[in-house]
């Protein structure tokens, strides 16, 4: 189950966090946050959360240090126009995150996600 949750994540197309961050999905799943550099996005984050949408708009104003480089990036005159966001729903978010952040590690010619400081939860 997990590499096909993580290859419909890759497959997935980048939004705006700036401006599709209400399109996201108030149910359980895997998203990712990405920045914009160069033409490409960047994969910068892994997360899960019983309702994606409340968890990114929390991304703006929380400790962690994903949350802080979010905030910090919202701060700029281009208010956050270069982060990119994307998810996948699914049932079982917490107990797949871990074996998504192995998957996309794996996956990424650059390795993992810069700002997931923990492997990610597992049941």
């Amino acid at each position: 189950m997990a590499p096909d949750i993580c290859q419909r994540l890759l497959d997935k197309v980048w939004r705006s966090y700036a401006n599709d961050l209400d399109k996201a999905p108030q149910k359980e799943g895997i998203y990712a946050i990405g920045i914009l550099e160069n033409g490409d996005v960047r994969c910068i984050y892994v997360g899960q959360s019983n309702d994606i949408r409340r968890r990114l708009k929390e991304h703006k104003s929380q400790t962690l240090d994903i949350d802080k480089f979010v905030k910090q990036e919202f701060s700029k005159p281009n208010k956050g126009i270069n982060l990119r966001i994307k998810w996948v729903e699914e049932a079982n978010a917490k107990c797949v995150e871990g074996n998504y952040l192995d998957c996309i590690s794996k996956k990424l010619k650059y390795g993992g996600p810069d700002y997931n400081k923990k492997r990610g939860n597992q049941c």
